[in-house]
């Protein structure tokens, strides 16, 4: 199936919240869905996707 949103607008909504410290809940409307944003950041994190990211950034 299609995705509905980009990676872009999951990574802004997922940043949003990690430098704000706001509740999920609490994302801008005009981003997406806070349930969608918390699922891609659960998957991402239990797929080792955000540990790559660190390491590439590190590098």
């Amino acid at each position: 199936a299609p995705r509905t949103y980009g990676d872009r607008l999951v990574l802004d909504a997922i940043l949003f919240v990690l430098r704000s410290g706001c509740q999920w809940r609490m994302i801008p409307r005009d981003l997406l869905p806070w349930d969608a944003a918390s699922r891609w950041y659960r998957t991402w994190k239990a797929d080792g996707t955000w540990d790559r990211l660190h390491d590439r950034l590190r590098e």
